[in-house]
C-alpha cells in the first residue's frame, strides 16, 4: 500500500545518497508529472520488473527527471505518488524524484492534499508521506554541467554546489521563514542555518520574470529573477 511505498522509498533514497549515486540524462517537469508517469509506466510493462529490463533494446536507458509538485494538482495526487513511487523503487537508478514546494508540510495542508490523503488513507499515512518529501533530492545535475531544480536561481550570486549539497533539506519547512518576511538581501554564508535556509527557499520557490535583475517574488518566498 501507500504506506509501504514510503518506507521503501525511504529507505532507497538512504541508500543511493550514501553510495553517492547521481546520473541523469532525461528530464520531465512541472505541471507535465501524470503524462510522464504514464509514459515510463507503459514502456515498464515491456521488462517489469528491473533496471536491466526498464528501457529494452536501449544501449544507454535514459533517467527520468520529475521536477517537482507532485500534489495539490488535482484530486488524484494520492495515485500519482504511489505511481511514481512504485516506479522508483522498481528503476531507483533511472527514476528522479525532485522535490518542488508543494512537497511541504504546510503547503499541503493549505492546498488540498492532507485532505485528500486523509480522505483516502489516514493521517499517518499522510505523515509518511510529509516525511518522504524532506528526504527528496532539491536538485538533478545533467551530464555534470546542468542543473535541474524546481525553483530558480539564488539571491547569492557566489552559492558553490557544496554549498547546495550542505543543505540540511530533512529539517525545512517553510514555517521556518526569517522573521519580518522575505528579503532580497542575500544572507552572510557565515551564518550557515539562515543562509543555507535561504538557499533552499530559493530552489524550491524562486521564479522567472521578464523584467533583468531580481525583485520580490509574490507568492513570499524565494525571489523573482530575470536576465
Amino acid at each position: 500500500g501507500a504506506r509501504g511505498a514510503c518506507e521503501c522509498a525511504r529507505r532507497l533514497l538512504d541508500h543511493l545518497e550514501e553510495a553517492g549515486e547521481h546520473r541523469v540524462l532525461g528530464v520531465l517537469g512541472d505541471r507535465r508529472v501524470p503524462a510522464a508517469a504514464c509514459k515510463v509506466a507503459h514502456r515498464a510493462q515491456v521488462g517489469w520488473p528491473g533496471d536491466e529490463h526498464f528501457f529494452p533494446g536501449e544501449a544507454e536507458p535514459p533517467v527520468f527527471v520529475f521536477n517537482g509538485d507532485f500534489v495539490d494538482r488535482g484530486t488524484h495526487s494520492c495515485e500519482v505518488m504511489c505511481v511514481l513511487l512504485a516506479l522508483f523503487i522498481v528503476c531507483p537508478r533511472h527514476v528522479t524524484l525532485n522535490r518542488g514546494n508543494h512537497e511541504d508540510f504546510a503547503i499541503c495542508c493549505a492546498y488540498g492534499f492532507q485532505r485528500e490523503c486523509c480522505d483516502k488513507y489516514n493521517e499517518l499515512t499522510f505523515g509518511m508521506f510529509c516525511e518522504l518529501f524532506q528526504q527528496l533530492p532539491l536538485f538533478a545535475v545533467l551530464n555534470d554541467s546542468v542543473l535541474v531544480l524546481h525553483g530558480g536561481l539564488f539571491r547569492n550570486r557566489d552559492v558553490r554546489m557544496d554549498d547546495l549539497k550542505e543543505i540540511p533539506r530533512h529539517d525545512f519547512s517553510l514555517r521556518d521563514m526569517p522573521e519580518g518576511g522575505e528579503t532580497l538581501h542575500a544572507v552572510s554564508t557565515l551564518k550557515r542555518k539562515e543562509y543555507l535556509n535561504q538557499l533552499q527557499r530559493d530552489a524550491l520557490w524562486s521564479d522567472p520574470q521578464r523584467n533583468s535583475g531580481y525583485a520580490h517574488n509574490s507568492r513570499g518566498a524565494g525571489v523573482s529573477f530575470g536576465k
